[in-house]
Parts: structure tokens; C-alpha cells; sequence
């Protein structure tokens, strides 16, 4: 692959719809966002249809019975899928003695399901918009999912990012093949070892905290942001809510709303205080969350040292506890992403040197390009980081040799 590439993969089956953004730079693969919509798949155009045939036929959908509606859906499902190889289809169907038809063609599938496009376009919009690019950024657009295979879909894909969009013979199957090589990827496996992936949380995660006057609800505290580049640790300084309270409890959730009873609570955390006046004692609370979906939390007193963890491990993953323990072990003393040292200690090491050996503009370019090489290592992005180095690099080669460097300058400018 060559030079960056910026992939948006539309992943769409029977009942769900995700959307990430995927950014490929040399051998590194980094999920920079992940959208999604559980609510919105293939059977909803399945209903969209069934109920245009009977608004078409002047027919009462309610007043069909359970069998007839699950006939009318099953027939439906049908003619859109044929569309995939023919330009209409015929839908047709009996309620006792009388027959309905519906003459149904791609246009006619694309009319029927536009609100259905528009949460479409609502997920696909908050995927691109989290990731800091815009549509036109993207530059190719993969389908997935057995629901993608629908024209009607791939029409309304083309029209949005005005280009063709890429899709695959078995656009089901894809999904399980790519979590296949993800699998290898994270094991290291011999096939797949030169490849950095990098994912990321598909939602935030956080506390509940006391409002700011007495009587106020409580509110959400984000202690981790959905699309945080994994694994990440977030730490904050939490203090007593009232006077001479004995112990803080920590109620874990998983959402984006702002009332934390709108989220999901997942798990929850208690440590005993010294009792003070409100707002005296002090806790700092962790939250760790590695790639595997497996989050920590601690909690320690700032005054006495005591502490507590708890972890939480994402529903769908069946780990052992000796799994968990051996992850929480990894988890130990996290800070940051892991680190390509080597690499990171050539380039500091030559821009220390010339920054020792010059003076004057050429001493503040070498201090900014190592400022900027700093910058991209506090985003965690693997990407920004190889990008940054090689940029820095060629950067201080220039110095080194005489020739020119200010064409960098633009970008350190960026920064400020």
C-alpha cells in the first residue's frame, strides 16, 4: 500500500449498522472512529416495503393478521433481494380471495426507505465527524455485510461520497475474515506480524458525580472518550460530596448521555474515607481499558494510600479468570500506547544533538520540530507518530546537510 490511505468501512447486515473510519499508513492500521446504529438493518426495509405495499393497495397493515404480516414481510425480503440481480421484481399477495401487486425497482426501494437513508447518513456523519475528516477525505468506501448488497444501499452510498463505493463477492463474510487477521494481528501470528493495528472504544465510559448545588441531579463524569485510541488510562481527583461521609461510591458506566440513569451501568466501586468536611477528602480514580475489552478501575486515598479496583469485562468476551489476571498484569503501570523506543530514541537523540550543535533560526526550527514530534506522540496515534517522525526526520537530515528546511515551517505553524 502506498502512501496513506483513509478507509470508511460501511458495515451493514439484518439488524445493525456500524460505521468506522480506518486510517492505513505504511504497515499500521488504526481504527480511528467507530458509529453505529442497533436498530437500523436490512429488516427495516423489509417493513418499509411491506407497509408501502399496503399504503400502495389501500390496505390497513394492523389489520393483518400475525401470519399474513410474517407472509408479507417474507415475500418483500424476497423482491428486494432479487434486485440485486434484476432491474424489478413483482410483489405479489393474497388476502383471501383478492390479489395485490406492486411493481418494485431499485428507484422505487431508494424512495420507500429515505428516512431509513437518513439515519444512515446520521451514523455516518457522526463517524466522519469524530474522526476530524470530512467526507471528501475518504478515499474508498467498503462495503460489508450480507444487507450492503442491496443497490438502493450502494446508490445512496454513491450519491453521499460522490464516487463508487468497493464491495466484495461475499460482503457477509468479509467482517469474519477481517476479525480473523485482527485476531492473528493481536497474537502476533508469523503471517501477520509486521502489522500494527490500533482500535478504539466505540463509547465513552465514566461515573456519575453530584451536581454543583444541593438538589441537583447527578450528572456524567467522561473519564474515557468513545474513539480513545487503546489501550488508555485516564486519571482524576474526586472529592466528598457532603460533610463526614465515610466512603465514596463509584457507579461505573457506558454511554454518551449526560444523565448517567440513561447509560449503562456496568459495575461499580466503593472505598472507605477519612471523614472530613465536604470537599476535604480526596480520591484519585483510574480508569484502564485495554484492547481486549477488559476495563479497570482503582480508586486510592489520597491521604490514607488505601485502595480498590474492580474490573469489568465487555459481555461478549469469554476470558478465563488466569486470562484476566495475565491482562491486568499487562495493564500494570499503563500510561500511554505502546511505544516504537527505537525509533523514537533515533529521532530525539539527533534533534538533542543538533539542537546542541546550531544556533539562531536554525536552533528554533530544530526546537520546534522536536516540540512537534512531541505533540504527535501525546496523541497516541500510531499513524500521526510514524507520519511525524518521518516528516522530523528528513527535517533534521536537511539541517544536517545545508539544505533547506523551511518548507516544515507551515506545519509547525499549524501547532500554534
Amino acid at each position: 500500500m502506498e502512501g496513506e490511505q483513509l478507509f470508511l468501512v460501511f458495515d451493514f447486515g439484518g439488524g445493525t449498522l456500524d460505521v468506522s473510519v480506518v486510517d492505513c499508513f505504511e504497515n499500521i492500521v488504526e481504527i480511528t472512529t467507530i458509529a453505529g446504529d442497533n436498530h437500523l438493518g436490512g429488516t427495516d426495509f423489509d417493513q418499509a416495503i411491506a407497509r408501502a405495499f399496503c399504503e400502495e393497495n389501500g390496505v390497513d397493515w394492523n389489520s393483518l393478521e400475525k401470519r399474513q404480516q410474517k407472509t408479507l414481510l417474507f415475500e418483500s425480503r424476497r423482491c428486494k433481494e432479487q434486485l440485486s440481480a434484476r432491474n424489478e421484481m413483482i410483489l405479489e399477495f393474497c388476502i383471501g380471495t383478492d390479489s395485490y401487486a406492486m411493481e418494485l425497482t431499485t428507484n422505487k426501494v431508494f424512495r420507500i426507505g429515505q428516512r431509513l437513508f437518513q439515519r444512515m447518513k446520521n451514523v455516518i456523519s457522526r463517524a466522519v465527524r469524530d474522526s476530524g475528516v470530512g467526507l471528501e477525505d475518504i478515499t474508498t468506501v467498503l462495503l460489508a455485510g450480507g444487507s450492503s448488497r442491496m443497490p438502493a444501499v450502494q446508490m445512496f452510498l454513491r450519491r453521499l461520497f460522490e464516487r463508487d463505493v468497493m464491495i466484495g463477492e461475499e460482503p457477509d463474510l468479509l467482517i469474519a475474515r477481517g476479525l480473523g487477521v485482527y485476531t492473528g494481528i493481536k497474537e502476533r501470528k508469523e503471517e501477520v506480524k509486521d502489522i500494527l493495528m490500533t482500535d478504539v472504544c466505540p463509547f465513552s465510559l465514566g461515573t456519575s458525580t453530584a451536581g454543583n448545588a444541593p438538589g441537583d441531579p447527578e450528572r456524567m463524569c467522561m473519564m474515557i472518550e468513545r474513539n480513545s485510541v487503546l489501550p488508555c488510562r485516564a486519571e482524576m481527583i474526586f472529592t466528598t460530596a457532603g460533610d463526614y461521609q465515610d466512603r465514596i461510591l463509584f457507579q461505573i458506566y457506558q454511554g454518551e448521555n449526560y444523565d448517567p440513569g440513561a447509560n449503562l451501568k456496568i459495575g461499580e466501586l466503593s472505598i472507605p474515607v477519612v471523614k472530613a468536611p465536604k470537599g476535604k477528602a480526596r480520591v484519585q480514580v483510574a480508569f484502564t481499558y485495554n484492547i481486549n475489552g477488559i476495563l479497570e478501575v482503582s480508586a486510592i486515598d489520597c491521604y490514607t494510600k488505601a485502595s480498590v479496583k474492580t474490573t469489568v469485562v465487555s459481555g461478549y468476551k469469554q476470558l478465563s479468570s488466569e486470562q484476566i489476571a495475565a491482562i491486568r498484569g499487562q495493564m500494570e503501570g499503563m500510561k500511554y500506547l505502546s511505544r516504537e523506543q527505537e525509533e523514537r530514541r533515533a529521532v530525539l537523540a539527533m534533534g538533542e544533538r543538533l539542537y546542541a550543535e546550531t544556533v539562531g533560526d536554525t536552533r528554533r526550527y530544530v526546537e520546534r520540530a522536536l516540540g512537534y514530534y512531541h505533540h504527535a506522540w501525546s496523541t497516541s496515534s500510531p499513524i500521526q507518530i510514524c507520519k511525524a517522525g518521518k516528516m522530523v526526520m528528513q527535517m533534521f537530515l536537511n539541517v544536517e546537510v545545508g539544505q533547506n528546511y523551511s518548507v516544515f515551517e507551515e506545519l509547525f505553524d499549524d501547532l500554534e
